[in-house]
């Protein structure tokens, strides 16, 4: 099995695995961690896919307190 990266990938965002934090995308604000299966948010649209990869390429930012 290859290594897990979702805790690089909380990195890449200033975070750490299981750390809350609001987000942004498509004008929806909702609060999500990053997590070793992914994306998890509170949002019922349960795109948490779409969420990554709108983090990944600048389409949703995390709102920094």
């Amino acid at each position: 099995m290859a290594e897990n990266k979702m805790e690089a990938v909380a990195k890449l965002f200033g975070k750490k695995l299981g750390e809350e934090f609001e987000m942004v995308w498509r004008d929806i604000v909702f609060v999500a961690k990053i997590t070793e299966d992914g994306l998890e948010a509170d949002c019922p649209c349960r795109h948490w896919d779409s969420f990554l990869v709108g983090l990944l390429t600048g389409e949703a930012v995390i709102v920094d307190e």
